[in-house]
């Protein structure tokens, strides 16, 4: 038999995954994974954009039920997206800490370092345009392409 608190918390938890695996459906799943993971926040007593002007990693411990059982698919699109992993990194914040990709803590550190965030994406964009440039030329090249790698100076 759980306890008051354990059967709360599995309430919790079961509620906020029924609203994310209802954002499949909701015609914009990541607006929709971003507003239900603001209530994880609000249901800790946080306020999602203080602790995103902190400067500091998420307060989340990476193994929270709420991160690595409801918002890991999510988490794990924002951890292989190439220019918010760039912008984290840019923040200096670490980014081994799973919790840092939460779609709602992404999102306020988006609006807390517009400017930030922009220069990445616009340096991530340049760095494309040469990737594909050069790629180009690689696939032209008598040797063929090189595995499908290269490398692009930032120079």
């Amino acid at each position: 038999m759980q306890s008051g608190s354990a059967q709360r918390h599995q309430q919790w938890l079961d509620s906020l995954r029924s609203e994310v695996m209802a954002c499949a459906e909701s015609g914009d799943p990541e607006g929709c994974a971003t507003a239900v993971g603001a209530t994880i926040y609000a249901h800790h007593g946080w306020d999602l954009f203080e602790l995103a002007s902190s400067g500091a990693d998420n307060p989340l411990p990476s193994d929270s039920d709420e991160v690595r059982l409801v918002m890991a698919s999510q988490v794990a699109g924002n951890m292989t997206d190439p220019v918010v992993s760039a912008f984290i990194g840019e923040l200096h914040l670490n980014p081994d800490h799973y919790s840092n990709f939460e779609p709602a803590f992404v999102e306020a550190l988006k609006t807390v370092n517009w400017q930030t965030y922009s220069d990445t994406v616009v340096d991530h964009a340049w760095d494309m345009a040469v990737a594909q440039e050069y790629l180009a030329k690689m696939v032209g090249w008598p040797a063929g392409p090189l595995s499908g790698q290269f490398f692009v100076s930032s120079e």
